[in-house]
């Protein structure tokens, strides 16, 4: 239990100066196979982010997601870096081989597609889903942390 008063300040300031970290997951397709909006959920992704800005100020943000420069990952990096966020991407090794997004930290985890799903949830705080597939369904009702699904209908 914190006591005095500079207990209490010095907590506070170590809290502050841990990153938030939000982890991003939904749809993660070839642009010309995406099933929604993308002007749409761009604005969903930036409206999620814009709150947690808002309601976290001071603190540093990290935006988490799967590496890919496809779909709602390349989305949230975007609108992360025009709000000063740092972008964070966790993939397979075997992402390696394919174009990525330029984040300013990549983590790879696991040999294939998926392998890297535990590592990024043990990493983030809270998890924002918009749409998605079944990975995006796995890795948000796997994650125990504060969450939220902000549904992105299919065109």
């Amino acid at each position: 239990m914190l006591k005095s008063a500079s207990e209490r300040i010095a907590h506070r300031w170590i809290v502050a100066q841990e990153p938030l970290r939000v982890g991003i997951v939904g749809f993660s397709g070839e642009y010309g196979t995406w099933s929604f909006d993308p002007k749409l959920a761009r604005a969903l992704v930036r409206d999620q982010l814009l709150h947690l800005h808002d309601t976290h100020t001071g603190r540093v943000i990290e935006v988490v997601s799967g590496l890919t420069d496809l779909g709602i990952p390349k989305l949230a990096y975007e609108e992360a870096s025009k709000l000063g966020m740092i972008t964070v991407g966790f993939a397979p090794d075997e992402s390696k081989e394919h174009p990525h997004h330029h984040v300013d930290k990549i983590v790879y985890r696991g040999a294939g597609w998926g392998d890297e799903s535990s590592a990024f949830l043990d990493y983030i705080d809270v998890l924002v889903k918009v749409g998605g597939g079944p990975q995006s369904e796995a890795e948000f009702d796997a994650f125990q942390g504060p969450k939220h699904n902000v549904p992105l209908e299919r065109m």
